[in-house]
């Protein structure tokens, strides 16, 4: 009988949900067919655009960078346009040639989440001086563009199209690089919030490195 009871409470709630969202569909689809809305939507974009400029040139460095680390060749780069007519939409973009690995490829993506989280970090705990405005401008434009773009996922797992073993073995690598950095890390930590991330970063591009490493050798061996 109580489940009854609560299935005939919820009911007249989730029908109002459903109504109120296919309403609001309407309605935002009424507004976004209206011309002047679609020019104040387009110059509220640009002035967001200019704002995020620090994070966007960021986010696109993140991706040169670990192209240049990988070995992986650049075509062309561009840290921040308003509009280029081969790349229509995108503020920013690295046009590079396809990774020869998964991890090439796993590091190109997300890089700018590499490259944006440390320089979060520098302005945190290295600048304490900053002026407090800047700080957090900085903070929230480096933040708010630090995660991969949807094209820069789709990227992310092309090489098993061309080396599945190895593209497997490194994603493997990625997880279990994680058992020896958790344990260095947490060494003596009696919360999240005492774990030394230093021992725990640096332990865990060992173990990864070592396991590519080891791969590698293997591979040879058997050739």
């Amino acid at each position: 009988m109580e489940i009854i009871q609560s299935i005939s409470d919820f009911i007249p709630f989730g029908v109002t949900v459903i109504i109120a969202v296919v309403f609001a569909s309407i309605v935002i689809n009424s507004i976004l067919k209206i011309e002047a809305f679609k020019r104040y939507v387009s110059y509220l974009g640009k002035f967001f655009l200019v704002i995020c400029i620090p994070g966007i040139a960021l986010h696109e460095f993140g991706h040169f960078i670990f192209c240049i680390i990988t070995g992986t060749p650049v075509r062309k780069v561009k840290f921040f346009t308003f509009g280029d007519p081969e790349v229509p939409g995108a503020a920013g973009y690295v046009d590079c040639e396809e990774p020869e690995s998964f991890l090439s490829s796993f590091l190109i993506s997300v890089g700018p989440a590499i490259i944006n989280g440390l320089f979060v970090g520098l302005i945190l705990y290295y600048l304490p001086n900053l002026h407090e405005a800047i700080k957090y401008y900085l903070i929230f434009t480096l933040t708010f563009t630090a995660l991969p773009s949807p094209p820069d996922l789709k990227t992310i797992f092309v090489p098993f199209n061309t080396n599945a073993k190895r593209s497997l073995f490194e994603l493997m690598s990625l997880v279990i690089a994680f058992i020896p950095a958790w344990f260095a890390g947490s060494w003596n930590a009696y919360s999240v919030y005492e774990i030394n991330w230093f021992y725990f970063i640096s332990t865990y591009f060992m173990a990864l490195i070592l396991l590519i490493g080891c791969y590698k050798v293997a591979t040879v061996t058997n050739s």
